[in-house]
Order: structure tokens, then C-alpha cells, then sequence
């Protein structure tokens, strides 16, 4: 219950003998309020907004094609890394920008470097997104044939972003404007609103994990040693998250959606083993 006091209001408790036991607090807890009312209490409106709401469609609702949209976010990976010029010294942990195809799940760019929520590493980015991959790959000791593992010179239409200070800038809504993209905000604190970008960390995270214990992983414990155990440049770091990306590539989305034209295109067959099988290739028909 509540009292003015000096003009302030104020809580009191009340009497002793008027307070409910624990008892009778259960038993009108359980009889009064609902399941969500009672999860709602026990965390948050955003928590519940971003991992309990009703599905009521997909992350292809309103998406037309390959590079009609794409998602872009920012992760910091979770291991340390050393200078370049002092391998005994630890640095930081790196920054990773994705910028992913929502239609055809493919990964389109990618940033690796130090800079957290700076217009740098957007720029870099869609540099990347020009960028001949095969050559940006060999900077890297990395080589591969078919270039439709990881397009390149791709504009998209619309771009899905979160509330980020580097999304929400002067300068990437002048790079939108003057590539011709159009920006979407989603909702503070809903990641899952953009779960395609997000699920592609998740997935990066669990492949990489596993060869970097002992070379810096970040594990969240108050022993963990990756600052001693740090071994890996910058450089190396890249190569890790490239051949990710390219992997991440070629996997075959068993559960896609597929389109009737999609399923009866025939330019399709040509296309063995890779994700563009079924989704970009004909898509891109579809839609011309």
C-alpha cells in the first residue's frame, strides 16, 4: 500500500496481521494470473517480445528474391587475439560484420577487424560486398574455382538493421541513399527479428569454437585464460571466419521453402551440391 509522506509518495507495508502467508499468496498467484503474465514478471516485455511471441509468419514474409534484402549485424568474436608486430602481446577481440542474403541465406560481405559500432567497419563492409572474391580469398592463401560460391558486385534493394549507433548514423544513411538502399530499423532489444544474421553467428561460433580452445577462446568463466593463451593475428582470424563463409556457402537447406518454379526450373540441374542450387539460380529466373 502506499502513503503520502512529506509530500512524497511512499511505500509502506502493511500490517502483520493483514499480509498474506506465503500460502495464500501461491494459491491467488496461481488462480489469478496467466502463463505469460507469471513469465512476464519473472523476466521482461523484451524478453518476451523477442523469444515468446506468436510465429505468425517467416523471415521470408514480404521478401522477393535474391538481394532483395539483406540483413546486416555486428558480433564480437569470442576469442583474443595477438599484435601482428608482438606475438607475446594480446590485443583484443575482434569485431565481425556479416551482411547476409535473407532469400537464399547466402552470405554476401564480410569485415574483420577492431572497429566496434564505428562507420569503419560498415564501410569496409560494402567494400567487401564490391570486392572480386576470389582475389579478396587469395590475400589469404585461399583459393576456390566456382565463383557462384560467393557472389560478388551485388546491390540490394532494402537492408534490415537493428538500433546500432553505426546504423543509425548520418553517414550509413548517406551511403544508403547514395547506393539507392533502403533501410529498416527493427524493434530495440528483438534480435530475432533479424534471425538469419543471427543464426549465421550462432553457426560460426559453434564451428569455431572447437579449434580455438587453447588459442585464445573467450570462455565465460572467471578463469578462463585467453589473454595467456592467445595465438592468432588478425590475419589468421580472417582466414578462420573466410572459410566459414564459405562453407556456410555451400550447405544445402534441406528444410527451404521451395517455390513451384523453383522446384521446375531448369537451370536448377546444373547446380550440384551448393546453396545456390535451388534458390538463387532460379529464383533469379522467377523473378526476371
Amino acid at each position: 500500500m502506499t502513503e503520502l509522506i512529506d509530500g512524497v509518495t511512499s511505500y509502506i507495508l502493511m500490517p502483520e496481521s493483514e499480509r498474506p502467508t506465503l500460502g495464500q499468496f501461491y494459491y491467488y498467484a496461481q488462480k489469478h494470473l496467466t502463463k505469460e503474465e507469471k513469465d512476464l514478471i519473472k523476466t521482461s516485455a523484451a524478453e518476451q517480445r523477442n523469444n515468446k511471441r506468436l510465429l505468425i509468419s517467416d523471415s521470408l514474409k514480404d521478401v522477393y528474391g535474391p538481394a532483395d534484402m539483406v540483413e546486416i549485424d555486428a558480433c564480437e568474436a569470442d576469442v583474443s587475439l595477438v599484435s601482428e608486430l608482438d606475438p607475446d602481446q594480446a590485443i583484443d577481440r575482434p569485431i565481425v560484420y556479416f551482411m547476409i542474403d535473407v532469400y537464399s541465406r547466402i552470405i554476401l560481405a564480410v569485415s574483420v577487424a577492431f572497429d566496434n559500432n564505428s562507420i569503419l567497419g560498415i564501410t569496409n563492409l560494402f567494400l567487401n560486398l564490391a570486392d572480386d572474391k576470389q582475389e579478396y580469398c587469395k590475400k589469404y592463401g585461399i583459393e576456390f574455382n566456382d565463383k557462384r560460391l560467393w557472389p560478388s558486385g551485388v546491390i540490394p534493394k532494402r537492408i534490415r538493421v537493428d538500433r546500432g549507433s553505426e546504423f543509425k548514423s548520418y553517414e550509413f544513411d548517406r551511403i544508403c541513399n547514395e547506393i539507392g538502399i533502403e533501410k529498416q530499423i527493427v524493434s530495440g532489444a528483438s534480435g530475432s527479428l533479424k534471425g538469419v544474421v543471427e543464426q549465421a553467428f550462432h553457426q560460426m561460433h559453434a564451428k569455431q569454437n572447437v579449434h580455438l580452445e587453447n588459442h585464445g577462446l573467450i570462455e565465460k568463466r572467471y578463469d578462463s585464460l585467453h589473454h595467456k593463451e592467445a595465438s592468432l593475428t588478425i590475419h589468421d582470424y580472417t582466414r578462420m571466419v573466410i572459410n566459414f563463409v564459405l562453407a556456410h556457402n555451400q550447405q544445402h537447406l534441406e528444410t527451404y521453402p521451395l517455390t513451384k518454379e523453383m522446384e521446375h526450373s531448369s537451370c536448377s540441374c546444373n547446380i550440384v551440391g551448393i546453396r545456390l542450387k535451388k534458390i538463387w539460380n532460379a529464383a533469379a529466373d522467377t523473378c526476371s
